[in-house]
């Protein structure tokens, strides 16, 4: 009988979920390779990753290749974004909404940070 349970992020250690955090911006469309060469397993970077495609009607929406720099038709990608909300998910945290992507990428990781990675308190002696 085999484990049906999905793999989480809080199954992995707390380093490599603030390292695939850190390579979140909110906007940006990342190679999936770049997660599991920080030690993400494959199973959990295939989640992520989706097939997306440029709309070269409209210069917002046209997709780079991340090796190249040229304009693509379609490419399987992961979506920062798509990563923070599940992490935050997986750990259960509360993050206030953030108007526009980005200031919610950072708040996401500023509670990924705090939560997995808190600094000890300084005590005066």
């Amino acid at each position: 009988m085999t484990d049906e349970t999905p793999l989480k992020w809080t199954d992995l250690p707390h380093s490599i979920v603030l390292a695939a955090a850190d390579l979140c911006d909110g906007h940006g469309i990342f190679d999936p390779t770049a997660l599991v060469e920080i030690g993400v397993p494959q199973e959990l970077a295939d989640r992520y990753t989706d097939l997306f495609e440029s709309n070269f009607d409209d210069p917002k929406y046209i997709i780079y290749d991340n090796k190249t720099g040229e304009p693509v038709k379609s490419m399987p990608g992961v979506y920062g974004l798509n990563v923070l909300a599940g992490m935050v998910r997986d750990f259960k945290l509360n993050a206030p909404d953030k108007f526009g992507r980005g200031s919610q990428a950072v708040e996401w990781k500023r509670v990924l940070h705090e939560h997995l990675d808190p600094k000890p308190e300084t005590s005066s002696v």
